[in-house]
């Protein structure tokens, strides 16, 4: 159970619809599709709410919210959009979830100490959590970055920390800086077709913006 709210970072899995655009991401049946995002408000009964409790996600008929579906000259390229059918939706966690290592599974990678003079709660993050030259831990990320393919791809999820060429980790992430890797985390699909969170991190990364 959770409570969502306007603005908190969320994973979302609803039932896949014929020619659904945004499905670049579904489970093995390829009934579900799942998106992360920015929350801006539901339908809940017949009603517009900025907030809701999961346990009632039989009363929610749309999930609205911002994320970046595409990239433009290598910068995010943000929409709102609404999802019907919708069958789970979690809050993306931040630092205090235990995850497991997306390198080495069998292990769990501790962050819970990481950053902390910059995360919520903390002075700086008060004073700088609407800069707008500035992505702080915990806030919504979305990135471009070029895969091992070769091909450019886009990712949404919760901004933790990045790291330089050295592997220094940086935890106030500047639109002037030039990350070699960002690490964030994201809800995915389990084997069983469930959300769960995964952190991980991307390279090649050609832009970001915090969502909107």
């Amino acid at each position: 159970m959770a409570i969502i709210v306007k603005g908190s970072c969320i994973g979302i899995k609803f039932t896949r619809a014929n020619n659904e655009e945004y499905c670049s991401h579904s489970d093995k049946s390829g009934r579900y599709c799942i998106h992360n995002g920015k929350f801006t408000y539901a339908i809940v009964n017949g009603a517009k709410v900025d907030t809701f409790n999961t346990n009632a996600i039989n009363s929610v008929e749309v999930v609205v919210f911002n994320h970046a579906g595409h990239c433009t000259s290598g910068n995010p390229n943000f929409s709102e959009i609404g999802v019907f059918n919708v069958r789970e939706v979690q809050l993306v966690p931040g630092f205090n979830y235990r995850y497991r290592d997306f390198e080495n599974p069998i292990r769990y990678k501790d962050i819970s100490g990481y950053c902390k003079d910059f995360r919520p709660g903390s002075s700086y993050y008060t004073i700088h959590k609407n800069d707008v030259d500035k992505i702080l831990p915990t806030q919504s990320i979305a990135f471009c970055y070029i895969r091992d393919d070769g091909k450019r791809d886009v990712h949404n999820g919760r901004y933790l920390y990045w790291q330089d060429k050295d592997l220094n980790r940086h935890c106030i992430l500047n639109q002037s800086d030039k990350p070699y890797r960002i690490w964030y985390s994201h809800m995915i699909f389990n084997g069983s077709g469930n959300l769960v969170p995964e952190l991980r991190y991307r390279s090649n990364i050609l832009g970001f913006r915090r969502i909107p």
